[in-house]
């Protein structure tokens, strides 16, 4: 993660830092620190790919493109996507969600992922049902006529999920 590099709009000829190797030594059993080190890859290419996304400019990815590169990422990983349009999303009387987003020339959209995992794999210690919240929004632009100069960059992080100057959210 240490290497992202948002290469965007950056000549192909400048040179990037790619990791060639690296060298663990460890007197614990080795299937273990390989599959810690295979859940650390996951994540990492997972929060890069987000990081990826939320580097776009608002106007390169709204959300239909938003909704079809996450569908292209659940279908690669065997994840169940399920994107639901403006017209969906006032039926089922999600008026604020609605309201923030009816602009009808972006298309707006909601993506719902499932992970189901098949019967042979590991069950999980208890029936505890596991929720992650993206907030994928490609922009906002709620209140910006009433924002001051100053902070309006972190207007791009609302996609990312993060919120510099707010209260945390379980993540």
């Amino acid at each position: 993660m240490g290497l992202y590099e948002n290469a965007l709009y950056q000549k192909e000829d400048e040179e990037s830092v790619e990791l060639e190797s690296i060298i663990l030594l460890s007197s614990a059993d080795s299937s273990a620190i390989s599959r810690e080190i295979e859940r650390g890859r996951i994540i990492a290419e997972s929060m890069n790919w987000a990081r990826e996304l939320a580097d776009q400019p608002g106007g390169a990815l709204p959300p239909r493109e938003f909704a079809r590169r996450a569908a292209e990422m659940a279908n690669e990983f065997g994840l169940g996507i399920e994107s639901l349009t403006a017209k969906q999303i006032r039926e089922l009387g999600m008026g604020g969600l609605w309201g923030v987003g009816k602009d009808r020339t972006r298309n707006q959209r909601l993506c719902l992922f499932r992970y189901e995992p098949d019967a042979e794999a590991k069950k999980p210690a208890s029936n505890e049902i596991l929720r992650v919240r993206w907030e994928g929004i490609t922009f906002d632009t709620g209140g910006i006529s009433i924002k001051p100069a100053k902070g309006m960059e972190e207007m791009k992080a609302d996609m990312a999920g993060e919120r510099p100057h707010s209260e945390p959210f379980a993540r």
